[in-house]
């Protein structure tokens, strides 16, 4: 009685084994036609998944080009030199102007002709800097926001389309939207999260939010405290000795 509590040895295991092989074998020679439209239909999914991986990589890839296609003939057009990054003013201050207003369209076209890539929200970012050095702020706002909400989650365009939308907000003062946007920003890997963070932090003490200030500027801290500026450190040092 005793050796029914004990395990199978490894003979009966092994003939265990075989049997489940043999009774799946069965199976599927009952059963070939099923089998083969399943197979069948993992290798066409696996090809549809590829397919779409290369479509969205290639669209990217367009949308990137055509952005920047944009941006390099604005800065001809302003008559930058060949490579540089940044477009004189020309003399005649109007010829600017229109020369902006020109471009910032085309800019935010391109964006939208693009939705939900990387390249729209450096597009509109593009164009809203235009616009707003052409005096139009409820314009380089609203291309702000755009970019804010549409860049593609987790990248490090978004993180800049937010913390660039959250300046905006602050100016406003809506300070409470601005802590939000940084703080989602803050969440992103990428160069300027330690940046991010203590700007958060800066946005919410002011919020009077103190704890949850606090833990945002120690987490800055931990990532590179050279890269706070000196007036963001100023700031949460006081409320840290106030809080002593």
């Amino acid at each position: 009685m005793a050796s029914r509590n004990l395990p199978n040895p490894p003979t009966e295991l092994v003939g265990e084994i075989d049997s489940v092989f043999e009774r799946a074998a069965a199976w599927i020679n009952h059963n070939g036609t099923l089998v083969a439209i399943t197979i069948g239909a993992v290798l066409l999914l696996g090809l549809a998944l590829g397919i779409v991986t290369s479509l969205r990589e290639r669209s990217a890839q367009k949308a990137q080009a055509e952005v920047a296609g944009v941006f390099s003939a604005y800065l001809t057009a302003m008559g930058a030199s060949p490579g540089a990054a940044e477009a004189p003013e020309p003399a005649n201050p109007e010829l600017g102007r229109q020369t902006r207003a020109e471009y910032a369209t085309k800019l935010l076209a391109a964006a939208s002709a693009h939705e939900g890539t990387a390249a729209a929200a450096e597009g509109r970012l593009q164009a809203a800097a235009l616009l707003e050095k052409n005096g139009e702020a409820q314009s380089a706002f609203d291309a702000r926001k755009q970019a804010a909400e549409n860049a593609p989650r987790g990248t490090a365009v978004r993180a800049l389309a937010l913390a660039r939308f959250a300046v905006e907000l602050e100016s406003k003062g809506e300070l409470k939207a601005a802590a939000a946007a940084l703080e989602e920003a803050s969440e992103i890997d990428s160069p300027g999260q330690a940046l991010m963070l203590a700007d958060a932090a800066r946005v919410l003490a002011d919020l009077g939010e103190r704890e949850r200030a606090v833990a945002l500027y120690r987490r800055a801290e931990e990532l590179g405290v050279d890269a706070i500026p000196a007036h963001v450190k100023a700031r949460m040092q006081a409320l840290l000795a106030g809080a002593e």
